[in-house]
């Protein structure tokens, strides 16, 4: 009934720079772009029997690195196209 997919081991958004957004510090580089990624899939994978198939960056920012490492990984990013009020609210509230 529901599918479980990554979302990211220390919910950092993955920029191979560090790049932030909404106050979230993002990941410092490759490697550690790669164990954002690869890390909770094993956890995943661990838990379920089955390695997620799907991988949405915390606060839905991937660069264009971070989104070929994902490729290269076999994993499709995902995002969306409405932000809801909660993280325009953490933003105020950080």
């Amino acid at each position: 009934m529901f599918e479980i997919e990554n979302h990211g081991f220390n919910h950092q958004p993955c920029a191979i720079n560090g790049e932030s957004k909404y106050g979230i510090k993002g990941t410092s580089n490759v490697g550690a772009a790669f164990d954002e990624i690869e890390a909770n899939e094993e956890k995943i994978q661990g838990i379920t029997g089955r390695r997620p198939i799907f991988y949405r960056s915390a606060t839905a920012y991937i660069d264009e690195a971070g989104a070929h490492l994902a490729s290269l990984l076999g994993v499709q990013v995902i995002s969306f196209d409405v932000l809801s009020d909660d993280a325009i609210l953490m933003k105020k509230l950080a």
